[in-house]
């Protein structure tokens, strides 16, 4: 395909489209998510760092041998910066007949629902499968119509253990419809007083991991408030810091030489700037300009950074010797720069689980504005008095809240 032009506008759901694109059900869905290929100690807390973690279980090398683990462990969301691609490759004919499915349709990720039965511990190698599951059509407020693209993930260590599944999914719209409803041009962009800031820095200042201390089963009972934490006000530089940890997220693209390579493979992926220079769409969550073309009035965060702020949160208050299972979100409203997350949750049951003494929380993140942007859940494994400490649980892929 030939890159000698803006493909700012026109790319269209079509039923023709839609059809190629479901045509790639059962094949890779795409993403190359190898930014990492060994889980060094400096990945590790680059990762954590880069969402604003600084928890000695993943940033301390002398810390984690001194834990039940033996060894520095990752924070949990780390394996999407790992992974061998292994996937089942788009056959020839396939790939024909469909390239260019959806290209050029913006892709907002909706939410995600997370599997864990390993750690990922330091100097670990990780491959991975991944599958584009299911593709719906769907009517958006944000955008007319629109479609959910559906993904399934497995990652597995160099052990061959079954590490993390994953199932993410994505909301696909038309740029030019997204920009012409608008829906969100009256937002107002945040401002703040100096004693809200004191309340954040407040917050700041009494957040901190659990640790080493056991946080017993037999102590949680429903109603039990996790602390939470604070995130923002969300600037420029926070993103930054997250692909200086994150790599760009799947997509394989870099400065100079890389970017022009990456732009022959994936000429949609790339406009002209204000000055007629090609950029990524990607840019979204750091120019402003480009983000107004699109129907939104300032830049956003990432899904995934929401999930990584959550998890923060759970890791904090659950403290080295539990174990986070299983985690779910979905995102509900955007979160722009200059907004405040604020997140919380609660136990809500509290049980024994094929053998795992376990505490299901629910979360959420709200805003500045006291609007909700995310809700969650998750499921902890935590030790017990009477049966000591967690076990690993084995994989079961089971789909649980979407």
């Amino acid at each position: 395909m030939s890159t000698d032009q803006d493909t700012r506008t026109g790319a269209c759901i079509t039923p023709e489209q839609i059809e190629a694109m479901r045509a790639r059900i059962g094949y890779s869905a795409g993403h190359t998510y190898e930014f990492n290929k060994v889980a060094t100690h400096d990945a590790i807390r680059h990762f954590a760092n880069g969402i604003g973690d600084d928890n000695p279980l993943w940033c301390d090398p002398e810390y984690g041998p001194r834990t039940r683990w033996r060894s520095t462990i990752a924070f949990p969301l780390m394996y999407m910066t790992m992974g061998e691609d292994e996937s089942a490759p788009v056959p020839a004919d396939v790939k024909a007949r469909t390239r260019g499915a959806l290209s050029g349709v913006h892709l907002f990720h909706a939410g995600t629902e997370v599997e864990w039965s390993r750690h990922i511990h330091a100097d670990d190698r990780l491959t991975y499968r991944s599958v584009l599951a299911d593709v719906e059509l769907k009517e958006s407020e944000f955008a007319g119509r629109s479609l959910i693209e559906h993904r399934h993930l497995d990652w597995t260590n160099q052990r061959g253990e079954a590490a993390v599944h994953q199932h993410e999914w994505f909301v696909r719209t038309e740029r030019d419809k997204s920009a012409e409803r608008g829906k969100h041009r009256d937002l107002e962009e945040a401002s703040y007083t100096q004693e809200y800031l004191d309340r954040i820095d407040a917050a700041y200042a009494a957040e901190k991991p659990r640790g080493a201390q056991p946080l017993w089963w037999e102590d949680v009972q429903p109603g039990t408030r996790i602390p939470g934490v604070v995130k923002g006000p969300l600037t420029v530089t926070d993103i930054i810091s997250m692909h200086m940890g994150w790599g760009w997220g799947g997509y394989a693209f870099g400065p100079g030489r890389l970017g022009h390579r990456h732009r022959q493979k994936m000429p949609r992926f790339w406009t002209k700037d204000s000055r007629g220079a090609w950029d990524v769409v990607q840019r979204l969550h750091w120019e402003e300009d480009w983000a107004a073309e699109i129907g939104l009035p300032m830049r956003y965060d990432y899904g995934f950074l929401r999930t990584a702020w959550m998890i923060h949160a759970i890791t904090d208050w659950m403290g080295d010797d539990a174990f986070l299972w299983r985690f779910w979100n979905r995102l509900t409203r955007f979160n722009f720069i200059g907004d405040t997350s604020w997140v919380t949750g609660e136990v809500v049951d509290v049980r024994v689980e094929e053998g795992h003494h376990v505490a299901e929380l629910e979360l959420r993140i709200e805003d500045q504005r006291e609007e909700t942007t995310t809700v969650g859940g998750a499921v902890v494994i935590l030790p017990s008095r009477k049966t000591g400490p967690v076990v690993l649980p084995e994989m079961t892929r089971e789909h649980r809240w979407s």
